[in-house]
């Protein structure tokens, strides 16, 4: 099988505030790839560079070396007509659903957006496929007709969600979709993408800062520190039987919602201080 999204030796710096000449890397010859209908978490601090690669694909970032080829089309620099003619197989979920949704449109309008900018189906089949969509996340059938600001955080994002499936996309990078929700409401998105990666066969690039989230949810998982990638492997290697320091740490200080797990964890690292202490 070809893979869908390959990115080879990327590189990104960003100009440093108050210098005319000097750089910062933020992201240092990061290679991976994504095949089709897998979902590929990347995972990292803060500042890591996860976002980065993120925007970086889609075209919002420059890049200073490197490659990004999307369904054996280089992309790495893009015109402006071949950005609009990859946006029907490359959308994005973002943390914040209203940097993708116009709060002064009502939903039904917000999602036909997509689909007009294409000029891909009529207005009676992208109504259809709208209401298919919010049905599919859950949301009631009078959802077209109402605004953004008629909708609690995690409907927001299940209406983003389902705004970047209304072109059938092959590839959806979803930037930390669930870090601004409760763990309730993170579930539930979680299961939507789910449920949506199989009735839609779409693949997923999944940007993350927690490793929890993603050990039920991912096929594999790429772990990048200060913008180079530091493991990478399949979920249960990773969140199992972690090599690197960094990803250990990351697994250590993630959330754990199960109170015995988290005690078990906290015991382990006191006896492993204690058998330090006595080794000195």
């Amino acid at each position: 099988m070809s893979e869908l999204l390959t990115v080879r030796d990327l590189c990104v710096e960003f100009r440093v505030a108050g210098s005319r000449r000097k750089k910062m890397r933020a992201v240092d010859g990061v290679s991976f790839s994504v095949s089709p209908g897998e979902t590929v978490a990347l995972v990292g601090e803060s500042g890591s560079g996860k976002s980065t690669i993120g925007r970086s694909i889609l075209g919002l970032n420059a890049i200073q070396s490197g490659s990004v080829v999307f369904d054996g089309r280089d992309i790495t620099r893009r015109s402006a007509r071949t950005q609009r003619e990859i946006a029907r197989d490359l959308q994005v979920v973002f943390q914040d659903p209203f940097s993708s949704l116009n709060p002064a449109k009502t939903i039904g309008e917000n999602l036909a957006e997509p689909l007009r900018a294409q000029g891909a189906v009529t207005s009676s089949e992208a109504r259809q496929r709208m209401e298919g969509l919010l049905r599919q996340v859950g949301l009631p059938d009078d959802s077209p007709d109402r605004y953004p600001a008629n909708f609690s955080g995690g409907q927001r994002q299940r209406i983003a969600i389902a705004r970047a499936l209304m072109l059938e996309p092959k590839l959806v990078i979803c930037d930390e979709p669930t870090s601004a929700l409760d763990v309730s409401t993170q579930a539930s998105v979680l299961q939507i993408l789910r449920d949506l990666r199989s009735q839609h066969d779409v693949a997923y690039l999944f940007i993350t800062h927690d490793l929890a989230v993603v050990r039920h949810f991912a096929d594999r998982v790429l772990v990048l520190r200060q913008g180079e990638l530091v493991e990478h492997g399949s979920v249960d290697d990773i969140c199992e039987r972690p090599q690197h320091p960094y990803t250990r740490q990351l697994i250590e200080t993630a959330p754990v919602p199960n109170p015995k797990l988290q005690r078990e964890r906290r015991e382990a690292r006191l006896r492993a201080a204690e058998a330090n202490a006595q080794s000195v």
